[in-house]
């Protein structure tokens, strides 16, 4: 995206996300790398959505999140620090859909949280289909206030979307990911009877029990909708699960044979 220009929306480059993207869409995190060329004029991250009366959003200069229902007035939540052009900066973008709460974070850091945005996205699709989930590009390219809101100039890598808001601890682990074995939430606790070895992995890479005691026990893999993907039992102290060809979040209860039973949580990139 480094030819973008501020009024070159028809040569302009970006990305278009799958259409119905927001369908079921409640809580979600999005992690992205930025290097932007220049960050005035309020450039979009992502803009998903069906227009610019309708869309959910994410722009730079100071990076802010941004909700648009149905042409009312705009919800916004606007980073107090601002990142810089020609810097790699990671950026993260999450909404609770429990708790109405959306975070932003600055390489890796929580910046600001409100509740001021209180729609879900999937509220935007009933309002009209979204066809229009871009990335790099603004909702308001064809509007009047395309010139104050402008396409994405620089680079992005390393893009997610996930249906779910991952806390601080899950966020640096995908964004600064500097050894094989890591942790997620309470996985690696010394209290817990089992932990994952290795519980942000690639595809294809093994998914690697730990068990502290000598027990038979048995697990269920489940993917975010609840559907179970894989069943082991085992009494060993170490157990492959397997490796898994598709990106994602998945869930692993385990429950042994003194009736005690562990959630664990782990991604596929």
């Amino acid at each position: 995206l480094t030819s973008n220009t501020n009024a070159g929306f028809s040569t302009n480059g970006y990305l278009l996300a799958p259409q119905g993207l927001l369908d079921s869409l409640r809580s979600f995190t999005v992690l992205v790398t930025v290097n932007p060329e220049r960050i005035a004029n309020l450039p979009r991250i992502y803009d998903f959505g069906s227009g610019s009366g309708n869309s959910v959003f994410a722009r730079l200069e100071s990076p802010s999140m941004g909700f648009k229902y149905n042409g009312g007035s705009t919800r916004l939540i606007n980073s107090p620090v601002a990142v810089n052009a020609g810097e790699a900066t990671r950026l993260a973008f999450t909404f609770d859909a429990k708790t109405k709460t959306s975070v932003i974070y600055i390489d890796c850091e929580a910046v600001v949280s409100s509740t001021l945005i209180d729609n879900e996205p999937y509220q935007l699709s009933r309002i009209a289909a979204d066809t229009r989930n871009y990335i790099g590009r603004t909702q308001w390219w064809d509007s009047n206030v395309a010139s104050s809101n402008v396409d994405y100039c620089g680079t992005m890598d390393d893009f997610y979307l996930f249906d779910v808001a991952l806390n601080n601890a899950e966020i640096r682990d995908i964004q600064y990911r500097e050894n094989d074995i890591t942790s997620l939430d309470t996985n690696n606790l010394t209290d817990n009877k089992f932990y994952l070895q290795n519980n942000i992995v690639n595809k294809g890479e093994e998914v690697i029990l730990v068990v502290r005691d000598e027990v038979s026990y048995q697990t269920e893999i489940f993917d975010t909708n609840g559907a179970l993907i894989r069943r082991v039992a085992s009494s060993a102290k170490m157990l492959s699960l397997g490796s898994f060809s598709q990106p994602g979040i998945f869930f692993i209860t385990v429950a042994d044979n003194n009736n005690s039973r562990q959630t664990l949580k782990f991604i596929v990139r």
